[in-house]
């Protein structure tokens, strides 16, 4: 039996919305449609086998399941990042450089609502959670009819390499709890090992052990974060072969042990959580913003205690 949950637990679950500083992420994906919107400075985004330069105002969304890796172009810059999982939303292509002025007016009007949701999950008056729910519905609606193809690509002519590398992935994704080796790994793939490791590392510009571990130790960070589980528990149920090993890992990864980084997140102030992001003062966040809000419909809740 699956357990009740309420529209707001439900919203948490499939919407995250934050302004964070980009240092540097790795090539990963998730299963929700993400979006980028650059509010200051410039940052450098790798999808799939394309490469992207975000400066001041630039607004780009990544399709779920694509691979992604965003670092910083400029130390000062700022990003709003949505990620949400839209139901009837395929091949979404929302990128700078367009000259349409139509697209140019659409445009706007996503960055508009990306400010409205900010501003509801930040402030949160009186039914944010529905303003929430309309926003999304408003940001899909302007996706689906400008900015969305009719139907995915077919099977045939997607590019026999980034199916492959997509294949491999996943699989990693699957089973990185599991022990896994290149040997067990070109096994499983029909391949060389000698190939696998240069198709690997040209694919993802990483080794598959330094890929493995990053994703191993993203995927712990949020029970590390949120869990009261000891350090020797999360390192076993994640993959890794020994407390030693997580810990050597990490220490290099981050520059610091996992029960360091769990007690700076426990006593920092509430910015986005995440070695990737780095903090920033965020008293500035409302004037970047307010051009983009729509006076009219914001709405505070003067009764609010």
């Amino acid at each position: 039996m699956y357990p009740i949950v309420s529209a707001s637990e439900l919203l948490q679950q499939t919407t995250r919305l934050f302004i964070h500083r980009v240092q540097a992420c790795g090539l990963h994906r998730h299963q929700a449609t993400e979006a980028l919107w650059v509010l200051q400075g410039a940052i450098r985004v790798q999808v799939n086998d394309h490469q992207y330069s975000l400066r001041d105002g630039d607004l780009l969304f990544i399709n779920a399941d694509d691979h992604h890796a965003t670092e910083a172009a400029s130390d000062d810059n700022l990003v709003l990042c949505l990620q949400h999982r839209f139901e009837e939303l395929v091949n979404v292509s929302v990128a700078p450089g367009t000259s349409n002025p139509v697209l140019k007016a659409r445009l706007n009007d996503l960055r508009t609502t990306l400010a409205h949701l900010w501003w509801e999950q930040k402030y949160q008056p009186a039914h944010w959670q529905l303003a929430t729910e309309n926003g999304l519905a408003q940001l899909q609606l302007i996706l689906l009819r400008y900015f969305s193809s009719a139907s995915p690509a077919p099977a045939e002519s997607r590019d026999d390499a980034s199916w492959r590398i997509q294949q491999i992935t996943r699989y990693l994704e699957a089973h990185y709890r599991e022990p896994i080796s290149l040997t067990s790994l070109s096994e499983h793939f029909g391949l060389s090992e000698t190939y696998l490791s240069h198709y690997f590392k040209d694919k993802t510009g990483s080794t598959l052990v330094r890929w493995l571990t990053q994703l191993r130790l993203e995927r712990c960070l949020p029970d590390l974060i949120q869990t009261d589980s000891t350090v020797a528990e999360l390192a076993l149920e994640h993959g890794f072969p020994s407390i030693k090993a997580f810990n050597s890992a990490f220490k290099r990864e981050y520059q610091c042990t996992p029960s360091e980084f769990r007690q700076q997140q426990q006593s920092a102030p509430s910015t986005p959580a995440g070695v990737h992001y780095g903090r920033f003062d965020t008293t500035g966040i409302d004037a970047l913003m307010m051009p983009w809000l729509k006076k009219t419909d914001l709405f505070l809740d003067d009764h609010k205690k």
